[in-house]
């Protein structure tokens, strides 16, 4: 059995937390910046912004994402995963799976229902 503090998971949820300048909408999960901001991207929104780091609902630490109605689609096709990323350091911080997932037409407003990043505890 392992055993993490929760400063560790708050340590790395913080980073994403104080990190991430844009979320994409892509159309297929991304393994790298370069997939997420460019190759899979059908749109984004940039400043996304952070609750306070939580108690997950079973176990382990959260970092609610907070809801946006403001971005913006800059491609047409199916959404399959966000992408949360630090754009000044071109780095990929986490991916998200949209279930279901989510046609989007070049131009229109993007929306996200507010969600949770969860580290649960290791057993």
């Amino acid at each position: 059995m392992a055993f993490f503090n929760d400063l560790v998971y708050d340590a790395a949820l913080d980073y994403i937390s104080s990190n991430c300048d844009k979320i994409h909408f892509c159309s297929q999960e991304p393994t790298t910046y370069t997939e997420a901001a460019t190759t899979y991207t059908l749109g984004n929104k940039a400043a996304p912004t952070f609750s306070a780091l939580a108690d997950g609902d079973t176990d382990g630490r959260k970092l609610p994402v907070d809801e946006y109605v403001d971005g913006v689609a800059t491609g047409t096709g199916t959404a399959t995963h966000l992408a949360l990323v630090d754009e000044g350091n071109s780095r990929l911080l986490h991916t998200v799976p949209i279930t279901p997932n989510r046609g989007i037409t070049s131009g229109d407003a993007l929306s996200v229902q507010g969600f949770d990043i969860v580290f649960r505890d290791a057993t």
